[in-house]
């Protein structure tokens, strides 16, 4: 039978309530006859039997059947299930594919051309055109943004770049200023002292082998080398990188220089101090007090005494 039977018995004593006989119940149930019969009998369920109630059972059988040959008209065919899932892949909503099941029924066509007939063939690929061509806007915009970023950074690396060569290009201008400066300083000063340096080759290593580098008082700078070549220009004309190199050499030799050159006006001063106080006193020894001094002259010589004694 298929169902419980304690379900069963309260079905059957429900539909003894509601007034229905066994063949209406048997009905209801799905079951055959003799089950009722004998479960009514068991169980002491009265059930009515009566014509009337045989002719409305024969009714209910009728209209059972309607609904169930509605039911079946109803439920689409497995070629409307298969067109009408081919509607839904076209783009097709629920309604309009509901729409044209009503419009094929009534003119016995397929969905296919009630859908053609009603526009919604075209609709939906006017719609999937449009989803693509929006994709495709979407996807160009995806590129420009990303095309736009990539140029904002690049702008920004040649900004950088530009502000670098901007400042490098001063520091050259100003590198090639106080070079020149530097250098003719330097010539004037090593003209004054009349004195020339000489440069150890391991100093510049990275020159062509040279036997002699002489930096003279002219601000010349003069490479022997070991083949014999001379070769012979003013200090500032050589790059910064060997200007740096002859200054790094130079300036604590000049240092020295300067302090032999102090020292050696020190004594010059001394000497010339000595000559000064014995020229004086002979001076002295020749005048006379008819010939003394005019206050002027007296005056010239106390500061230079005064000079003299502060020294």
């Amino acid at each position: 039978m298929g169902i419980p039977e304690d379900e069963f018995i309260r079905f059957l004593r429900q539909s003894s309530e509601k007034g229905l006989n066994m063949e209406q119940t048997a009905d209801e149930l799905d079951v055959e006859l003799k089950y009722i019969e004998e479960y009514a009998k068991q169980y002491g369920i009265p059930f009515v039997s009566s014509k009337r109630k045989k002719a409305s059972l024969k009714h209910e059988k009728k209209r059972k059947k309607k609904r169930k040959k509605a039911k079946a008209k109803k439920t689409p065919s497995k070629e409307r299930k298969l067109e009408m899932e081919e509607l839904k892949q076209l783009g097709l909503n629920k309604d309009q594919i509901e729409v044209c099941l009503k419009k094929a029924e009534e003119k016995k066509t397929s969905l296919i051309e009630s859908a053609e007939k009603l526009g919604f063939m075209q609709a939906a690929k006017n719609s999937k055109k449009m989803a693509s061509n929006l994709h495709f806007t979407y996807s160009d915009i995806e590129i420009e943004k990303k095309r736009a970023e990539l140029e904002q950074k690049l702008f920004d690396f040649l900004k950088v770049i530009n502000e670098g060569t901007i400042r490098l290009n001063e520091s050259l201008i100003e590198e090639t200023k106080l070079s020149y400066e530097i250098c003719r300083i330097l010539r004037q000063i090593l003209k004054r002292l009349k004195f020339s340096f000489t440069i150890p080759s391991e100093a510049l290593p990275w020159l062509r082998k040279t036997r002699q580098i002489i930096l003279n008082e002219e601000g010349l700078l003069i490479m022997v080398y070991e083949n014999g070549d001379v070769n012979s220009k003013l200090l500032e004309d050589y790059p910064p990188s060997i200007l740096l190199t002859v200054l790094e050499y130079v300036i604590p030799k000049l240092g020295k220089l300067v302090e032999l050159y102090g020292e050696k006006i020190s004594v010059r001063v001394n000497f010339f101090k000595r000559i000064y106080q014995e020229l004086d006193n002979l001076q002295r020894a020749f005048e006379t007090y008819a010939e003394m001094p005019s206050e002027k002259e007296r005056f010239r010589r106390k500061e230079i005494k005064r000079i003299l004694s502060e020294s």
